[in-house]
């Protein structure tokens, strides 16, 4: 999983500026009153950005806890400050701890279950927080009617996570399709001879 050019350092600043963007935008769309319908229609409850970026923070924060007792359990090669910064990230986008595995930053690998849960969980998340809050930001540009340096830069990098995130969940489930073809062409192998 270590890619030749990408490295960590890399996926960290793009975590770091995503959510930067989040909480830009969280404050720039509050200049828009038409983005607000009456609170008792669930379609602005659920394109309200406050509460995507919340509910988003808030599942990666859960399930960082859940999976923190398998971290400290795989014997770190890094000091519990690095390992501290990694979980906090991953409660703003809970990919961030494949780096940690990817890296070899842990003496031994996620167990599959783990792995299992890091996607599934990541796969939610596209639909909780990427694909909502790039409606939201269409939504906003189609209120606000023009494009200023923020909001293209907010757009830009919202639209640039969601490209991300979708591209790497297909790699992800072509990989375990690859793999998996494998092993099962090796154990027919096997049985063959």
């Amino acid at each position: 999983m270590n890619t030749p050019g990408r490295s960590p350092y890399n996926v960290i600043i793009f975590v770091i500026i995503d959510l930067i963007m989040d909480f830009i935008f969280y404050a720039k769309v509050r200049e828009v009153e038409r983005l607000y319908i009456p609170k008792f229609l669930l379609l602005s409850f659920l394109l309200d950005s406050t509460i995507i970026l919340m509910v988003s923070l808030t599942i990666n924060t859960i399930f960082v806890i859940y999976v923190s007792r398998e971290l400290h359990s795989l014997g770190s090669n890094v000091n519990s400050v690095v390992l501290l910064i990694f979980t906090i990230l991953s409660s703003a986008d809970v990919e961030t701890l494949n780096i940690l595995q990817s890296y070899d930053f842990f003496e031994n690998k996620f167990s599959d279950s783990t792995t299992s849960k890091i996607f599934w969980v990541a796969c939610l998340g596209i639909f909780i927080e990427d694909i909502p809050q790039v409606t939201i930001q269409v939504l906003y540009i189609l209120a606000v009617g023009y494009f200023d340096t923020i909001t293209t830069l907010i757009i830009a990098s919202s639209c640039t996570a969601l490209t991300v995130h979708v591209i790497g969940r297909v790699l992800n489930i072509t990989e375990a399709t690859r793999s998996r073809r494998l092993i099962d062409a090796d154990e027919n192998n096997r049985l063959t001879e």
